[in-house]
């Protein structure tokens, strides 16, 4: 073997051996098990180290004569891997931390939630300095009023359309106001449905106002005539009376 290798075909020999040291004694694996040896001899891992993930099944002097023909062509392989060794041990990461992150991502694995992506998650919460149990304490209360991120999304898109008519949220406590006052927020809503209705009778009543006003000067001017009208017969009437008396 004198090719490079790829790190994804390292891990995957390393799991392949793993499987295979729990098989029977008596399993024919040897030539499969020997493949995936010298790959990871490739990667640059010792024949113990090799023997030692395999969990002694095989052993360190067996390991050597498999791979005695093999190149080491990817030695970078197994130095990322002592370095990220290197990292857990400067973390003082002990063995039950790893166990746990083990576990953890054996549990995301088969969901579709990833573990990068909690890692994500929780990256932004400390950007936003928001506290985790301040979140989860905020999305408690969330469901306790039974708003689900699907209704919140539709709360925020209420909210834009609200204040793209005008009502931003100074005007809510108003509208809360009157909700309270009035018993019924549906009867508030359609009294603000109907706004643009009320200013349209409002203009008609002030122009039937108007025609009103002018009906009535016309009926004063029209008994003001009769009045004179009336005055003037009677001093007809008079006059002719006069005549005839003398």
């Amino acid at each position: 073997m004198s090719q490079k290798i790829h790190p994804d075909l390292a891990l995957e020999a390393i799991r392949q051996l793993n499987r295979l040291a729990t098989q029977p004694k008596w399993a024919h694996i040897g030539s499969e098990a020997y493949q995936h040896m010298r790959t990871l001899r490739a990667c640059g891992f010792t024949n113990h180290q090799i023997s030692t993930i395999t969990g002694q099944r095989w052993k360190t002097s067996l390991v050597k004569k498999v791979t005695a023909k093999t190149s080491v062509t990817s030695p970078e392989i197994s130095q990322h891997a002592i370095s990220l060794l290197n990292q857990v041990v400067n973390a003082n990461l002990t063995l039950p931390d790893l166990q746990i992150a083990i576990r953890i991502n054996q549990e995301t694995a088969g969901s579709k939630v990833q573990l990068t992506e909690i890692l994500a998650f929780l990256q932004k919460l400390k950007d936003d300095k928001i506290e985790l149990e301040k979140f989860f304490q905020d999305y408690s209360q969330m469901q306790q009023n039974q708003l689900t991120p699907r209704t919140l999304r539709e709360a925020i898109k209420y909210k834009e359309d609200l204040e793209k008519a005008g009502f931003n949220l100074p005007a809510l406590p108003k509208l809360k106001s009157l909700a309270t006052k009035y018993g019924d927020p549906e009867k508030v809503l359609s009294a603000i449905e109907s706004y643009g209705d009320l200013n349209i009778i409002n203009k008609n009543l002030e122009t039937t106002k108007h025609e009103l006003e002018d009906a009535k000067k016309l009926l004063e001017s029209a008994d003001s005539q009769l009045k004179r009208h009336q005055d003037l017969e009677q001093l007809s009437k008079a006059l002719v009376t006069n005549y005839h008396e003398l």
